[in-house]
């Protein structure tokens, strides 16, 4: 997968619709990665592409939500909802890579 440039991680504290909603509007976004912190201050969404989510670390302070728009199995779009794999953080060498 790939980092989506400027939003590894977007700036600032975001609540999870926020997250979800910016993603939506940045056409190359596939899914997020949001770090479970209460932290407002803190950075905690990351906007990525092309995951490949059996690649990606199991670490319980971190989940992956993949858009309703991305099927990363079948490579193609659907509607509707959002799928969540919790504790789970995708990033450059786990299931995510820097774009070129």
């Amino acid at each position: 997968g790939d980092v989506i440039s400027g939003k590894d991680p977007v700036q600032g504290h975001q609540s999870l619709h926020e997250c979800q909603e910016l993603c939506l509007s940045d056409a190359e976004c596939d899914a997020i990665v949001m770090h479970d912190t209460q932290h407002w201050q803190k950075d905690n969404c990351w906007l990525h592409k092309n995951i490949n989510i059996d690649n990606c670390e199991i670490n319980q302070q971190f989940n992956v939500w993949l858009s309703p728009a991305y099927d990363e199995t079948l490579g193609q779009y659907r509607p509707h909802k959002w799928t969540s794999h919790h504790s789970t953080n995708c990033y450059p060498g786990q299931g995510a890579g820097h774009i070129t």
